[in-house]
């Protein structure tokens, strides 16, 4: 679930849109230039009215006529400036927005990202199509209709203060007609947003577990689930529609009596004496543009309400919590010695402590009493997590005072993470920037995935899914090895997840760490066929004991469980690979 940001609708356009504002002046003032002079025509009607009842002269009608080319053409300079602008306003806020999300997502704290559904999250991303369709058509069309509404009531009000009175109404009536249903608009163009969202993430599920959906049982959820999520969306679809269209019919019909009053209006006047021909064509050509304009309010607020509801979802993007990256990095050179002086973290099994040290470059194999303690520890080496107490240090420096993105690269986890959408190359070349093919084949023939890779279609430039496929999930995890490998890390943590190859292909692994006597090993594991590690360690919640040799270890670790556990026992090395 995806917390909700509280923002008011001000403090929402001033977080996405801020950065931009100089566009925004900009097109204020071309908006403001092509209302101005949109008045030329209306004007030069009464010009040439009372020019061709005065005096009936060809040479004032050609000089009033090039004077309103020189006016139009200079209108349609600043229009089309203003598109321009607008084109150059999406691409910057396109450009901005990925390259901003992209930072948030990097420096996002891990474990509110590891707590939500994060495909949701960066679809908020296609919002960007909603600005960028949405906010141009309203610097545009709807700046320019109000712009014009103000100048021509403006201008309109000083032939006869009946016009003024006549204005005030209409703009009175048209601002009760905005502001009755503005509420209830907003509120569910919001749901609708939601619904929307929450539908993608549906289909995204369904897509993501397709291999679970092949059964009756289970096609017949995805399609009950499917119905729920489509009518959800068309029920708020239909409630949003409401609000909207009774504000289209408000303005329709507003239009429709101002133009009629207008005319009986002038006509009076007119009639009266109060109003020369001139200035009645000149009214009407004005009063009847900015009529015209208010019944194109209701659509210039529905792309107000989609911006409206993708300001709310952009905004999700900025409030993801940040990680508080370590600037100082002045510690380049240490030996991967690990202490846990007192370390307390509390677990939904109850509070796990630790207390240990392991050398620098041993190797170390480790049972432990559940997964959660693996997790925990992984969590706190990565520094994704602090202890609740107790000191966690690597070489006597504690992890806290490391810049976390260092520490990263040199402390490596065997874990269940997605890939990115890459090659194997691309993927090693991530963890080795410059490393030649050949250093690549013989580290993945290392990890014993040579002839697996040699295979593929397109050998090492064969492109994998976040999921590692073509490769088997005993190729994914032998080749996560391999990058982290050549990472060159100072410490290794293999997760149960190792338990899933094969005791080869473990032996053939261990063989090549066995090589790089630089690094630290733990093999967290629930088997006990590996022999030839260092140390070998046995971590109940609150203690850690330590064997001689695996038979020693594998019996303790029998012998600490209940018998009714048996039947979890069994099950717990594919549970933990799982959860890893």
């Amino acid at each position: 679930m995806i917390d909700k940001p509280h923002y008011s609708t001000y403090g929402l356009f001033k977080l996405v849109l801020q950065p931009e504002r100089r566009f925004y002046w900009l097109m204020l003032i071309y908006g403001i230039a092509v209302s101005a002079l949109s008045l030329s025509v209306p004007l030069s009607v009464q010009v040439l009215i009372s020019t061709v009842v005065n005096a009936a002269l060809v040479r004032q009608v050609v000089v009033l006529a090039l004077i309103l080319l020189t006016l139009l053409l200079l209108s349609g300079l600043f229009a089309a400036t203003q598109v321009y602008l607008m084109e150059l306003f999406e691409r910057r806020f396109f450009s901005r927005i990925v390259s901003e999300v992209t930072l948030r997502l990097a420096y996002a704290r891990f474990s509110h990202m590891e707590s939500i559904n994060r495909d949701e999250l960066v679809n908020r991303y296609f919002d960007i199509m909603t600005v960028q369709k949405s906010l141009p058509t309203l610097l545009t069309g709807a700046l320019a209709t109000l712009l014009q509404a103000m100048v021509g009531v403006a201008l309109t009000s000083f032939y006869h203060p009946v016009f003024l009175l006549f204005n005030v109404v209409v703009l009175f009536v048209a601002y009760l007609v905005y502001r009755v249903l503005d509420r209830g608009a907003a509120r569910t163009s919001i749901d609708l947003s939601d619904a929307k969202y929450r539908a993608a993430r549906w289909l995204e599920s369904l897509s993501r577990a397709n291999n679970f959906f092949k059964s009756r049982r289970t096609i017949n959820y995805a399609i009950k689930s499917t119905t729920s999520a489509r009518d959800e969306y068309v029920e708020g679809h239909r409630r949003h529609f409401r609000y909207t269209f009774t504000q289209v019919l408000g303005f329709l019909l507003l239009y429709a009596t101002t133009s009629a009053a207008l005319l009986g209006v002038a006509g009076w006047l007119v009639i009266e004496g109060e109003l020369t021909v001139g200035q009645l064509v000149a009214a009407e050509l004005i009063l009847t543009a900015i009529f015209f304009g208010l019944s194109r309010v209701g659509y210039y607020l529905e792309l107000y309400y989609d911006l409206y509801a993708a300001m709310v979802k952009l905004s999700q993007l900025y409030s993801i919590p940040m990680e508080n990256v370590t600037e100082r990095d002045d510690i380049v050179s240490w030996e991967p010695t690990i202490k846990c002086e007192d370390v307390s973290a509390m677990l939904d099994g109850g509070e796990f402590r630790l207390n240990l040290e392991i050398p620098a470059g041993s190797r170390t194999l480790i049972f432990t009493r559940a997964s959660a303690q693996i997790k925990t520890f992984a969590d706190l080496m990565l520094n994704f997590r602090r202890p609740d107490s107790g000191r966690l240090l690597l070489d006597d420096h504690d992890v806290d005072d490391f810049n976390e993105h260092r520490l990263r690269d040199e402390v490596h986890v065997i874990d269940s993470t997605f890939f990115p959408e890459c090659s194997v190359a691309e993927f090693m070349e991530i963890a080795a920037p410059g490393m030649t093919r050949a250093a690549m084949r013989d580290l993945l023939a290392a990890c014993g995935l040579g002839s697996v890779v040699d295979s593929l279609p397109d050998g090492l430039d064969q492109l994998l899914t976040p999921y590692g496929y073509p490769l088997s999930v005993a190729g994914v995890i032998k080749l996560k090895i391999a990058y982290a490998l050549a990472c060159r890390p100072k410490v290794l943590v293999l997760t149960p997840l190792f338990d899933m190859l094969s005791q080869e292909a473990r032996r053939m692994i261990m063989s090549t760490l066995n090589s790089r006597p630089e690094t630290t090993v733990l093999c967290f594991t629930h088997r006990g066929d590996l022999h030839g590690f260092d140390n070998y360690m046995l971590w109940d919640f609150s203690e850690q004991q330590q064997f001689n040799n695996a038979d020693a270890l594998t019996a303790a670790y029998e012998s600490v469980l209940e018998p009714e556990d048996d039947t979890v026992v069994a099950a717990r090395p594919a549970a933990s690979a799982g959860k890893s």
